[in-house]
C-alpha cells in the first residue's frame, strides 16, 4: 500500500513537473511558417494564372511577402478576434508592412497545412490559399 502511494505521488510531481512551460520559447501561433500561395480567387480575369507569391510568418511578429522566390516586403503581424470586411467574431490577421500607409486586415483560417488568408471576397478583394512549404533559398 505504501509502494503505491509513494508511486502515484512520484508520478503526480512528474506530471505536474512536465506541465510547467519555459516562458522564453516562442509559442507557435498557428500561422508560423513558409506558405507558398496555391490558389486566388478575386475578381480577376479568366484564366488569369496563380502569381508565385509565399508569405512566412516567423511566430515572433514579423512577416515577410516573397514574389518568385524574392523577398518583395516585410513588416509586422498580429493575431486578433473580431470584425473583418467579410465576417464578424473572426480570427484576424492584421499585416502592417514597412511603408504602407494603413495596416491591411483580413480573416485567417489553418486546417492542416493550408492557411486562407481573406481580405474580403465579398468586396472582391482577393482571397489567397496557401500550402505549408519548406523554406526556399533566395
Amino acid at each position: 500500500m505504501l509502494l503505491r502511494i509513494t508511486l502515484c505521488l512520484t508520478l503526480g510531481t512528474a506530471a505536474l513537473m512536465g506541465c510547467q512551460t519555459d516562458k522564453n520559447v516562442s509559442k507557435p501561433d498557428g500561422i508560423t511558417g513558409y506558405w507558398a500561395l496555391s490558389r486566388q480567387d478575386c475578381n480577376c480575369p479568366p484564366n488569369t494564372p496563380t502569381p508565385q507569391e509565399a508569405i512566412e510568418f516567423d511566430g515572433k511578429g514579423h512577416v515577410t511577402a516573397f514574389e518568385n522566390g524574392q523577398a518583395k516586403q516585410a513588416g509586422t503581424y498580429q493575431l486578433a478576434t473580431g470584425a473583418a470586411a467579410c465576417e464578424a467574431n473572426a480570427p484576424i490577421v492584421t499585416l502592417a508592412w514597412s511603408g504602407a500607409a494603413e495596416p491591411a486586415k483580413a480573416t485567417y483560417t489553418v486546417r492542416g497545412d493550408t492557411l486562407v488568408i481573406d481580405y474580403g471576397i465579398c468586396f472582391d478583394a482577393p482571397r489567397k490559399t496557401y500550402t505549408l512549404a519548406p523554406r526556399r533559398a533566395e
